[in-house]
């Protein structure tokens, strides 16, 4: 319980240093917002993003898992992959 109220008694002196300290509290108000702003920008939509799949057990969910990624986006068996390069044999 000693502990626990420690923590407690630092944690409100370091409250108290930030929300007495102008200069910091200004830069936590820009850092915060131009954070928030990136954040507004940038689009949560995922475009032409390569995808590759190792099927190793051929289950009924690993194909239903395949056969949803979007077909004109899905290239099969090319590169490294295909000619048996890293291939990990269970």
């Amino acid at each position: 319980m000693r502990t626990l109220k420690n923590i407690l008694t630092l944690m409100l002196k370091e409250f108290r240093s930030v929300l007495t300290d102008p200069v910091l509290m200004v830069l936590i108000g820009i850092s915060s917002t131009a954070t928030i702003y990136q954040m507004a920008q940038v689009g949560a939509d995922l475009k032409n993003a390569t995808v590759g799949i190792i099927d190793q057990d051929r289950s009924v969910l690993s194909m239903r898992i395949r056969d949803a990624v979007q077909h004109p986006f899905f290239q099969t068996g090319r590169g490294r992959a295909a000619r048996g390069f890293g291939r990990i044999d269970g």
